[in-house]
Order: C-alpha cells, then sequence, then structure tokens
C-alpha cells in the first residue's frame, strides 16, 4: 500500500519536474517520499500507543518517547542504516524499541561516566561505518563525505546536550540519548546486515 501511493507521488512529482523513472533523481525522490509515508504511519501508529501507555504508567512517559524518537531520527537522518523491507516487522520493531526503551530509561539509573564512555564508543563506530548504505538507498564517494560531516556535527550537538543532562541531573533523558546512540550504532554495524541477510551497497 504505502509502495503503490509512494509511486504514485513520485510519478505525478515526476512528470512536473520533466524527468524519466529511470533517472537517479527519480529514484531519490521515490526512496524520499516512501520514506515519509512510512514514517508518519510508523508515527501515528506508535503515538496512539504511547498515548494510551502513558495513562497507565506516567505523565511524562509521552514526553520522553518524543525526546528519544527525536534523538534517534536526527542521527538516522545522515548515517542511515539497515532497515527491514518487511513494513509490519519494522513497525512492531519500533514499538518495542521506543516504549521499551523509554520504559527502561525510566527504571534503570546508569553512571553518567558509563554514558560518556558508551557514547565515545559508539561515535568511533558510526565514524567508521556511517553513512551505511543500504540496496534501497545508495550512497555515491561525494555524498558520502558530506554526510560523515553531518554526523560528526549531530554527534557534537548530542554529546553537549547530555553533558548539560549530566550537570542539571536530568538521568532518564541521559538515559535516553544513550539508547538512542546505541541503538542507531547497531543499525550500521556490517554484523547487523550480515544477520538481516542485507548488503552494505
Amino acid at each position: 500500500m504505502i509502495n503503490v501511493m509512494s509511486k504514485k507521488i513520485a510519478d505525478f512529482l515526476a512528470e512536473k519536474a520533466g524527468y524519466g523513472q529511470g533517472e537517479d533523481r527519480y529514484q531519490s525522490m521515490l526512496f524520499f517520499i516512501k520514506a515519509i509515508i512510512h514514517n508518519v504511519v510508523k508515527m501515528l501508529f506508535l503515538l496512539t500507543a504511547v498515548l494510551w501507555i502513558s495513562l497507565k504508567v506516567s505523565d511524562l512517559f509521552f514526553a520522553y518517547m518524543v525526546f528519544l524518537m527525536c534523538i534517534y531520527g536526527m542521527i538516522k537522518r545522515f548515517s542511515f542504516g539497515v532497515h527491514s523491507a518487511n513494513e509490519v516487522l519494522c513497525t512492531v520493531v519500533g514499538l518495542i524499541y521506543y516504549l521499551g526503551g523509554t520504559f527502561l530509561a525510566m527504571e534503570v539509573e546508569i553512571h553518567f561516566l558509563f554514558v560518556l564512555l558508551a557514547m565515545c564508543v559508539c561515535f568511533m563506530l558510526n565514524w567508521k561505518y556511517s553513512p551505511a548504505p543500504t540496496q534501497k538507498r545508495k550512497i555515491g564517494e561525494k555524498e558520502e563525505k558530506k554526510l560523515k560531516g553531518y554526523v560528526l556535527f549531530v554527534y557534537g550537538d548530542v554529546f553537549l546536550l547530555a553533558i548539560v543532562f549530566i550537570l542539571v541531573g536530568q538521568t532518564i533523558f541521559l538515559n535516553l540519548i544513550l539508547l538512542a546512540v546505541a541503538w542507531q550504532t547497531v543499525t550500521v554495524l556490517p554484523i547487523t546486515y550480515r544477520l538481516l541477510g542485507e548488503r552494505r551497497e
């Protein structure tokens, strides 16, 4: 359903712009549109579940999860990483990650030194393996260098944000940052691609 909808929108825009379906511009646009629609659908599903759970768990649960999603999305925007072709599986995994991760961040206290050390390790791994192209999203050499610069910038911002939360004693937000960084790091590792049977193009 999402694929059909994305193709119709891409075909309409390509016709207006005057270029064919075989061009790289069309494929990039199709990927972008598909990603937007997929994320919007998944977001609506997740937010509905979170709103219900928030009433049962904590008034701040929803705010914490939105924060987790934003940090994760900021990093993934430029580092990419493995992505399941199965939309249902992707949604289920996302639901488990966002809901479970938020609950874990609220219940587990992690020493700030461990958080900083883990973030440094994650940054080094991301710097080595990001951006991580996939079969659906190929990255040229010139684009790769530009994206690496963005990854460096985003990680710098996230690291500074973590320092701020340490200084003000906001351990839950600090835990959420660690979860977002760690999960995104997992998605760019070569072993993750091998385990899921996807090739890094």
